[in-house]
């Protein structure tokens, strides 16, 4: 797509937004944006569907209701991006850098999210359900109350994350690594609980990486000696 249709169709888009005469929603369907700078463009409520964004500079752009099922984002540039309701279904965002970036209530089943940074950004109430998260950095990520049916995780960094504790958090797809330090939080805090489960099995959770108090089945013996 050349500059100057771009950028008529984006001129529109904002009248529309105004609810000024003239105005029309960006009908971005299938467009070639490949590698354009779109930083802090207003896109909201924008029709992406299927549009060709890899490499594109999106960051600080307002997504906000756009609708860019099964859109090629990979290597995309969304740090700081407003993609609130944003329909990512289906979508290839792998490599994606969405630092900062709020995903709230996002749609993004299915979405290929490999490698992809979304570090301290907010995915609070997102559908990531049959997404694939392989090897992506969640480290810092709101992802209370997200779905996470059959989510793959596995290699995903999930330290500092806020973690789901909704039903639909039971069928994620965790690493041995991740079970660990999920059970390790998780015990930490409950000894009651820990006193009930075999040591063999304690033994397995003080594996985790960053452990450093070591649970067993009366007091926690720490490694490290503290005042």
């Amino acid at each position: 797509m050349t500059e100057e249709k771009l950028k008529k169709i984006l001129e529109s888009h904002a009248r529309w937004l105004k609810d000024e005469e003239g105005g029309e929603r960006a009908n971005l369907k299938g467009a070639d944006l490949q590698g354009k700078n779109l930083r802090k463009t207003n896109l909201q409520g924008a029709d992406m569907v299927g549009a060709n964004l890899e490499g594109a500079i999106l960051r600080d752009a307002n997504l906000q209701r756009a609708n860019l099922q099964g859109a090629s984002m990979a290597g995309t540039n969304l740090r700081g991006a407003n993609m609130a309701g944003t329909n990512l279904r289906g979508t290839n965002l792998q490599g994606a850098n969405m630092v900062c970036a709020n995903l709230q209530y996002a749609d993004l089943v299915g979405a290929n999210l490999e490698g992809t940074n979304f570090n301290s950004s907010n995915l609070e109430d997102a559908d990531l359900s049959d997404a694939n998260l392989l090897c992506s950095d969640l480290s810092g990520a709101n992802i209370k109350g997200a779905d996470l049916e059959r989510t793959n995780l596995k290699g995903a960094n999930i330290d500092y994350s806020a973690w789901p504790l909704q039903c639909s958090s039971y069928e994620a797809i965790l690493d041995p690594e991740q079970q660990r330090q999920l059970c390790y939080h998780a015990l930490i805090v409950s000894p009651f609980i820990r006193a009930l489960i075999p040591q063999e099995a304690l033994d397995e959770v003080n594996k985790f990486k960053h452990a450093i108090t070591l649970l067993d089945k009366g007091e926690n013996k720490n490694e490290n000696s503290r005042p």
